[in-house]
């Protein structure tokens, strides 16, 4: 059985944390009053921009969810991140429909979960996500890993890539405007752009986003160059919250050092060195509007090659690892 590795959160009322934030910053001070986020595009191989940060919703449900998605947007956060398997994905059109945001100025990703590998799944699974979403499309359509339910490597290879070529199809007709994939290394990418006889498929489409674990404990540079080659963009997860990161020694000196939080240097570090889609999750308003405000100072050259000498040996993961998988 495939699942993902849950983590214990205590998590504390949205709606208490959002009134006290608003007593914090003030009365005159609504939310929306000064937009945080400023995030550019970054260039997709189909042509669109996707915004340089996203907001993830891993691990959220219900009014928690809703309210802290209605403060993102209210930030200026445009780039908004579900799943299938995350269960969420009616929460964030419900969100969507009480914010007031245009669907035309989002960018609204979501995934396949591995049960759903499979031309008919896959068909399903799109169907369902669009319905769930209350949209005739999704911006960001990605596999959201190489895994799957298959008895044996040749299934789980071919039903990977059924899903795929399914998803190329939804491409093709607009309903997913742009098609990707999570958690995969170059020959799991490789192996979707190639028949089973080793030949090139005809008209297959490389991935436009690769969204995996990157961050300042874990390198990814063969992924990363591969990728690079590719004209696939690297969306970063896992810039907050890996095991251990925000107590790293470097990144807090650096916090300190630039007057930010931990998180912040780690967010930047990922966005302007490895120069990644960095994802981030919170259910805090505070940390919500720290996160979008990475766009407000750079690191220098000395800092970014003090935080590259903490992963001089690329680093250990703290999520998922595919590295098994065929």
């Amino acid at each position: 059985m495939i699942a993902f590795g849950r983590r214990a959160a205590v998590i504390v009322s949205a709606a208490a944390a959002l009134a006290a934030w608003q007593k914090c910053r003030g009365a005159d001070k609504p939310i929306g009053s000064e937009p945080a986020l400023a995030a550019p595009g970054i260039l997709l191989n189909t042509g669109a921009r996707i915004p340089s940060l996203g907001f993830g919703t891993y691990l959220a449900d219900g009014d928690e969810l809703h309210e802290a998605l209605l403060v993102a947007m209210s930030l200026g956060y445009r780039h908004l991140d579900s799943a299938q398997g995350y269960l969420n994905e009616n929460i964030l059109a419900s969100a969507i429909a009480e914010s007031g945001v245009p669907r035309d100025a989002l960018f609204v990703t979501t995934k396949l979960w591995c049960d759903s590998h499979g031309t008919a799944a896959t068909r399903r699974a799109i169907s369902q996500s669009l319905s769930r979403l209350q949209t005739g499309f999704v911006d960001l359509y990605l596999i959201h890993a190489p895994d799957n339910q298959g008895e044996s490597d040749s299934e789980i290879q071919r039903l990977r890539l059924e899903s795929w070529m399914v998803m190329e199809e939804a491409y093709r007709a607009g309903k997913l405007r742009a098609i990707g994939v999570s958690n995969f290394e170059p020959r799991h990418i490789e192996a979707l752009l190639h028949n089973a006889d080793g030949s090139l498929r005809a008209n297959a489409v490389v991935p436009a986003v690769n969204q995996i674990e990157l961050h300042p404990h874990f390198d990814q540079r063969t992924t990363r160059d591969y990728c690079a080659r590719m004209g696939i963009v690297v969306e970063a997860y896992g810039a907050v919250g890996a095991d251990g990161l925000l107590q790293d020694v470097t990144i807090n000196r650096l916090a300190l050092e630039h007057g930010k939080t931990p998180a912040q240097i780690s967010l930047r570090y990922t966005l302007q060195r490895r120069g990644a889609v960095v994802l981030v999750k919170s259910l805090t308003p505070q940390r919500i509007e720290e996160n979008a405000r990475i766009f407000e100072f750079s690191l220098s050259d000395a800092d970014c090659a003090a935080i590259d000498a903490i992963v001089a040996n690329g680093g250990e993961r703290s999520y998922w690892d595919n590295s098994d998988v065929p």
